[in-house]
């Protein structure tokens, strides 16, 4: 299923907002010591799998089915392997895909960077 087609499951944005952000409390509560990123450095965020360095996309972390906002979406359906293949900043990852008239909250991008660099899953609580 195309990013597209998720988002369009929810009656209103501030619905799928709120699914995304129980999907990753969930994340957090059941992985709270997880670590994204093992490396002391910022890495890049694959949605599909672990975080990578450099342009071989080489693993910088554990593997796993994607970083917190990779997993919570699959969760939600998110399937597309072609758009899950994104090196794209979750704020610019649905404008990346032609979801339209959505903007993702601005705690997600500080979500996403606390992630790469380094921060457990259990510190991301913020929402």
């Amino acid at each position: 299923m195309k990013l597209q087609e998720v988002v369009k499951q929810y009656s209103s944005n501030e619905s799928f907002v709120e699914a995304v952000d129980k999907e990753i409390t969930n994340l957090i509560e059941s992985k709270p010591d997880f670590k994204y990123n093992t490396i002391d450095r910022h890495v890049g965020c694959a949605y599909n799998g672990p975080a990578t360095i450099g342009v071989l996309r080489e693993p910088a972390g554990p593997l796993c089915k994607g970083c917190i906002f990779g997993q919570a979406l699959q969760n939600l359906g998110w399937s597309d392997e072609v758009e899950l293949f994104s090196g794209s900043p979750i704020s610019q990852l649905f404008s990346d895909n032609d979801v339209r008239d959505f903007e993702p909250p601005d705690y997600w991008q500080s979500i996403q960077n606390r992630q790469d660099a380094g921060d457990t899953w259990g510190s991301l609580r913020r929402f």
